[in-house]
């Protein structure tokens, strides 16, 4: 009866143990909690238990039995009990598992011990302690930490999944921290006392539970790491070139970098992009981890390969650490040229005009040999050389040459654009100037009147008008000499004497004032402005012509006087302000107003309008109106035209208009070169890169756009972004062109600059040659092109049986 009692009431324990144990099976990788197995005892006793391991309150308190040494004596602590004859029939093994049970449900199960990974001073490590309870009821717990030498605190438990109290058939899991206050081993133990109802035992396990802590506290301290630590540098002639290193801090704490200093500062320096520096702190993580430590090596003259180090001075152990660097140059020639353009400007023809030298310097580890040196269509254009580069070749390191160019045109006009060439062996091949010229006229002043005209219209006979003027200028580019001016023809006189002076500089002007005074009216009077000159076609003449009527014929003039209204530089497609000259009518009479406009090529570049008057209206005697002026021109360069007055009367003066219209800036492209010469190279290589320059040289922003090239040629950038990409006025930037020959069957090609000023093209060229020496390619057993090839076809079974077999592989694994 009390068998069958403690068995239902057990069978629940045993549920409870066995969900424990599945429990401890997922955790016992981080909690290393151990709970005991039951599978013999539980075939044992299924026969009275029904099929499930059962356990009395009576029995488990039975310590007897539970801390029975032996058989024997686990024998005697049931004897006379209803259990003696099935502890009898049990054997000594599985009443063995039955005392770990028992135990288990009295004492609950508890991490036995906790180990914790190095840990930093600074840091916090975390590890659990698991607590199963097997029991039909909950048990509660309390813990403490001491002993060891840990110091209060290293060690702590920090949470509880369970509170203080163990649900029935559960498991409860403690956070315990590690936190060291000083480096070294730290060693304490965990007090897990556990209470309940269920009597604690009198001997074995003991409570409270003592679960040993252990730790290690570990200084935080800075690692060093160079990657790589060897920096090989390789270039051609005397070329720098630059290589970069990333610095990291591989360490717990922040690494300082106390200097950096290069054995060899002849030949190497820290890089613009260099971001390590004295005094420069990296952490132990994130973005300030790490420093690129770049440096730019300049080849000596000799050629010959070089060795240095970076010595970084820190807090790290193993200070001071060291990068290494071994750097080589290939041996060539090479030159510097200021390449901007040969500007020559305006030469007169037939005179010889020269810029100042341009001097080539040989900077490469082999001697420079220039073998010539010329203008392309020297003859045709006017250009000559004078030079003594060819001459003193070949040039060694650091020597000079000079080149003089001369411009002597026979022709007017602006000469198309030659190039002046430098044929060497120096790696770029060929350099090349632009060069630019213009012939001009010989000096000699040229006399223009304006108006070549001048009609003083109907004026009443015997009445004396106000003078009228026309212009005579020098457009030519030498003074005008001028011997006399005179006026010919009856009723006309100057109004002031030597008017022009002796001389008129080129582009200047000078006014000559005409009366008129008809004696009588009736026939017309017909006259001329004379000047006499050194200009061709002298002497040079203005016709002068009017009328004498009877009646009274009002005058009008520009009160104040006023010739000219000039409005300066304007936009294109802007406003100037307003300009105003005065309109008088002098009489005799009232003057009828019919028509006030601009005239001329420019005229609607300017508008005129009439404040105090108006057309078909009448402007009486001694009257004044304002004519009101605006420029707005509507294309860039001068632009002139005339106020033109109709009425009843005389005509006022001229009233010539004059503004320059402004264009918007206007981009320009300039190359370095317009042809490149890539030499010899093998097929399947590639050629020593030449530098191509790019220059805005015009007013405008240079907006590139894209760079093609066709032909077996390569282009990058260099120090140009990729395209496309903007140059403001002045600015250059470089891209680097090989020669890749694949073939030998061509070697030539085209590099086309597109951008929003005009296209620009660059030739280029190279010798593709079979490569020398080497395999062409893989061995066979058959000849020509058949595909009847063995040795290729056992390649193609081989491969088929590699992938075959491991298929199988898989397949057998999949099984397994």
């Amino acid at each position: 009866m009390r068998a069958s009692i403690t068995g239902r009431l057990l069978g629940r324990a045993a549920r409870a143990w066995l969900a424990a144990v599945a429990l401890a099976a997922a955790g016992a990788a981080q909690a290393q909690l151990s709970l005991p197995s039951a599978s013999t005892y539980n075939s044992v006793c299924a026969s009275c238990h029904g099929g499930s391991l059962t356990a009395s309150r009576s029995f488990v308190t039975n310590t007897a039995f539970l801390y029975a040494a032996d058989r024997a004596a686990m024998e005697a602590a049931v004897a006379g009990t209803s259990m003696a004859p099935q502890i009898g029939a049990l054997s000594t093994a599985d009443l063995q598992a039955a005392q770990v049970f028992l135990r288990a449900v009295r004492e609950l199960v508890v991490t036995s011990s906790v180990s914790f990974a190095d840990t930093l001073t600074n840091a916090t490590s975390t590890r659990s302690v698991q607590i199963a309870n097997l029991r039909e009821e909950a048990a509660s717990f309390s813990t403490s930490i001491g002993g060891g030498n840990a110091a209060p605190n290293e060690f702590q438990v920090t949470a509880s999944t369970c509170g203080s109290s163990v649900p029935a058939q559960s498991t409860c899991t403690l956070t315990v921290t590690f936190d060291p206050a000083a480096a070294g081993a730290r060693n304490a133990t965990l007090s897990v006392t556990i209470g309940g109802t269920y009597p604690s035992p009198a001997t074995g396990a003991g409570n409270p539970r003592q679960v040993p802590l252990s730790g290690n506290g570990v200084t935080p301290v800075p690692v060093f790491q160079a990657n790589p630590a060897l920096l090989p540098l390789a270039t051609v002639g005397t070329t720098p070139v630059s290589g970069a290193s990333t610095i990291s801090n591989v360490g717990t704490a922040p690494m300082t970098l106390s200097s950096l200093a290069l054995t060899d500062t002849t030949h190497f320096a820290f890089g613009p992009a260099n971001t390590c520096s004295n005094g420069l702190v990296l952490a132990t993580s994130g973005l300030g981890q790490s420093c690129t430590l770049q440096v730019v090596y300049t080849p000596p003259v000799d050629g010959d390969a070089r060795t240095a180090q970076v010595q970084i001075t820190d807090n790290a152990s193993g200070s001071p650490h060291t990068v290494n660097i071994d750097a080589t140059s290939a041996a060539i020639a090479n030159l510097v040229l200021d390449t901007s353009p040969l500007e020559f400007g305006e030469v007169v023809i037939h005179e010889q005009a020269s810029l100042p030298a341009r001097v080539v310097t040989s900077t490469g580890n082999e001697p420079l040999q220039i073998s010539s040196v010329s203008v392309t269509n020297a003859v045709a254009h006017g250009y000559s050389v004078v030079e003594d580069c060819t001459t003193r070749s070949p040039l060694a390191n650091g020597q000079t040459c000079s080149v003089t160019v001369r411009f002597q045109p026979t022709t007017v006009g602006v000469k198309p654009q030659q190039t002046l060439q430098i044929a060497s062996n120096a790696v770029g091949g060929t350099a090349s100037v632009f060069v630019r010229g213009a012939g001009v006229p010989v000096p000699a002043p040229i006399a223009q009147f304006d108006p070549v005209a001048l009609d003083f219209g109907a004026q009443t006979a015997g009445w004396d008008y106000p003078a009228r003027s026309v212009r005579l200028r020098n457009t030519g580019n030498a003074p005008m000499l001028i011997t006399a001016v005179r006026v010919e023809g009856s009723g006309y006189t100057l109004a002031q004497a030597s008017p022009c002076g002796s001389s008129l500089a080129a582009g200047a002007h000078c006014d000559i004032p005409v009366r008129f005074h008809a004696a009588a009216a009736g026939a017309p009077y017909t006259g001329a402005v004379v000047v006499e000159n050194n200009a061709a076609g002298a002497p040079h003449q203005a016709a002068l012509s009017g009328s004498g009527v009877a009646q009274s014929m009002p005058s009008l003039v520009w009160s104040p006087a006023v010739a000219s209204l000039d409005f300066g530089d304007v936009a294109v497609g802007s406003s100037s302000g307003v300009q105003t000259a005065v309109l008088r009518n002098q009489g005799p009479g009232d003057a009828l107003l019919q028509l006030v406009n601009a005239i001329g090529t420019a005229s609607s570049d300017y508008l005129v309008t009439l404040s105090g008057c108006a057309l078909d209206d009448v402007l009486l005697e001694g009257a004044s109106c304002n004519v009101r002026v605006s420029f707005s021109p509507n294309a860039a360069g001068a632009r002139t035209a005339q106020v033109q007055v109709a009425s009843n009367g005389t005509a006022p003066a001229a009233l010539t208009l004059a503004g320059t219209g402004l264009a918007g800036p206007a981009p320009g492209l300039e190359l370095s070169a317009t042809a490149l010469d890539f030499g010899r190279s093998e097929v399947g290589s590639q050629s020593t890169p030449r530098e191509l320059t790019l220059r805005s040289a015009g007013s405008g922003t240079l907006q590139v756009t894209g760079i093609a090239i066709d032909g077996p040629f390569e282009v990058r950038p260099r120090t140009c972004s990729q395209w496309p990409f903007s140059l403001t006025p002045g600015q250059e930037c470089s891209v680097s062109v090989s020669f890749v020959p694949t073939s030998t069957a061509t070697g030539s090609g085209t590099l086309l600059v597109e951008s929003n000023a005009q296209p620009a093209e660059v030739s280029l060229s190279g010798r593709p040659e079979e490569a020398s020496g080497g395999s062409g390619g893989g061995c066979s057993m058959a000849r020509g092109t058949t595909l009847r090839d063995p040795t290729l076809w056992l390649l193609v079974a081989l491969a088929a049986a590699v992938l075959g077999w491991r298929r199988w592989q898989a397949q057998r694994a999949r099984r397994a």
